[in-house]
């Protein structure tokens, strides 16, 4: 209902995609049991004024989305997901990090599994934030695998540069 209601809005406030944010999280642990943990940190001062602070609307669900279902239920590994917010400069840079098994090995995996499926999540982001952005390098999305001391991918990091709107 919550991503319904903001489907429908060009900005949406902090604390509305933290909310939004943390009953997904609750859902996905309803739904798989307790396999992952989940850091999340806020600068400070983003804390203290996120009622008033806007942002566009979905574009870090379906990247926590995907680390789920592309990272996370993949490993045999327990599951990390950090998710942070941090104020840098006049903008508000989000980053999302799993310790999944990574891009390479999850496209092997879900194209042997889902051959009929195609995932939108990201692109549909991506394609929103270039229809905001509108060539103004305000918004941003970068994809990396993290790799570990001996070269081995041990997850991925997506980061998000939003323009900060009071």
């Amino acid at each position: 209902r919550i991503i319904f209601e903001q489907s429908k809005c060009k900005f949406i406030t902090l604390e509305d995609e933290i909310n939004l944010l943390n009953r997904y999280i609750e859902l996905e642990e309803i739904r798989v049991g307790k396999i992952f943990s989940v850091l999340f940190e806020v600068d400070y001062e983003l804390n203290e004024n996120m009622k008033f602070i806007t942002i566009p609307p979905l574009l870090v669900q379906p990247v926590v989305e995907n680390s789920f279902r592309h990272g996370l239920y993949h490993s045999d590994n327990r599951g990390l997901l950090k998710i942070k917010f941090n104020k840098v400069g006049n903008s508000i840079v989000c980053v999302v990090e799993d310790n999944g098994i990574g891009r390479q090995l999850s496209k092997k995996i879900n194209k042997w599994k889902n051959k009929n499926h195609v995932s939108t999540g990201i692109a549909s982001a991506v394609e929103r934030l270039m229809i905001i952005d509108k060539n103004s390098d305000r918004f941003k999305l970068d994809i990396e695998d993290i790799v570990d001391s001996t070269g081995l991918v041990s997850g991925t990091r997506v980061t998000i540069y939003l323009a900060k709107y009071l």
